[in-house]
């Protein structure tokens, strides 16, 4: 487990006064060499000067038998992401077809790879939080007064 965990049941990643409570679900029973699949799920939930909506997907081309378009999980957002991007559904039109939602529900080949899943997670979303409140600092720098005395700023001045 990562630094930022509490217990295999949960996590609270807090950076400054931003926080989001990640909790994961794994498969309950998994034999080895029986099982073709291991599940598990992650929820975000309890955020606080974040939104819940943490994890990036894209729709598939719809199945052109079916009309249905599967939503893909690509990673957990940068902080444009959370900026750009729509909750839950995708924009109409946009290209691509990406949007946020506040869980993550996979089927790995093994019960290590959810494991190295879980803590990945885990730590790409502490690097969220971490890029938001560093963001939040801000320093003042030398104002700049514009005017239409300023000849120079003009389109064609001086050319």
């Amino acid at each position: 487990m990562s630094s930022g965990s509490s217990s295999s049941f949960g996590s609270s990643l807090v950076s400054g006064d931003i926080s989001i409570v990640l909790t994961p679900l794994f498969q309950r029973d998994f034999v080895l060499n029986h099982n073709t699949g291991f599940r598990m799920r992650i929820t975000a939930t309890q955020g606080v000067n974040i939104e819940n909506e943490v994890f990036r997907y894209y729709l598939k081309t719809p199945n052109p038998v079916t009309g249905v378009a599967d939503a893909v999980f690509s990673g957990v957002c940068t902080w444009t992401n959370m900026e750009d991007l729509p909750k839950v559904v995708p924009e109409d039109g946009s290209d691509p077809q990406s949007f946020r939602l506040a869980e993550i529900d996979l089927v790995l080949d093994s019960e290590t790879l959810a494991t190295d899943v879980w803590e990945r997670v885990q730590q790409e979303v502490q690097e969220l939080i971490n890029s938001i409140h560093d963001g939040e600092i801000l320093a003042a720098d030398d104002p700049v007064e514009i005017s239409s005395l300023d000849m120079s700023l003009r389109l064609g001045a001086g050319s």
